[in-house]
């Protein structure tokens, strides 16, 4: 007991803790180093989750003057519900904001998503000459995807042949 009244010794411990305190954190922020601290490495590198809606492939099959568009898009459905991609709830837009009709067959029902899933869905539009020649995109919910980008020469497809593209920038050349 009569150790820890010696004055030296309190002077040695308060130096050698203020040594350990500089060389843990005053000498890593010196540095540009961020102080040693015990963290989870997981929670501060999460991932950015992927987006609602991708675009997969788009096919167009040309009839006369005007194309059929067949949008596959992928679709992520994290809501309570079930999503309904009616032609009223999705929007194909073309340049200046135009709307593209909707092309439906009669007895085949709009696609859906059931809630908390994923599943690929085809969407069918109606596209004039006007519309394949500038950008195109996909409005659902609050959501915007875009189809086309750039022009598309409408001759460099054949009457009633078909044409596939995977991204957004439509190549006329075969």
């Amino acid at each position: 007991m009569a150790l820890l009244k010696r004055f030296e010794l309190w002077l040695l411990l308060i130096l050698i803790g203020g040594g350990l305190f500089y060389v843990i954190n005053i000498q890593d922020a010196d540095q540009g180093r961020a102080p040693i601290r015990a963290s989870n490495p997981i929670d501060s590198e999460k991932p950015a989750p992927p987006p609602r809606f991708s675009l997969q492939k788009t096919t167009i099959t040309r009839d006369g003057d005007h194309f059929l568009a067949e949008i596959k898009i992928h679709c992520r459905n994290e809501h309570g519900q079930t999503l309904k991609l009616s032609p009223h709830d999705t929007r194909l837009l073309a340049a200046g904001g135009q709307e593209i009709p909707a092309f439906f067959l009669p007895f085949q029902p709009s696609p859906q998503v059931p809630e908390s899933s994923e599943a690929d869905v085809i969407l069918r539009y109606w596209l004039s000459q006007d519309d394949i020649n500038g950008p195109i995109s996909l409005q659902i919910d609050k959501d915007s995807i875009p189809i086309k980008i750039g022009a598309y020469e409408p001759d460099a497809l054949p009457d009633k042949q078909s044409r596939s593209f995977t991204g957004t920038n439509w190549n006329s050349k075969a």
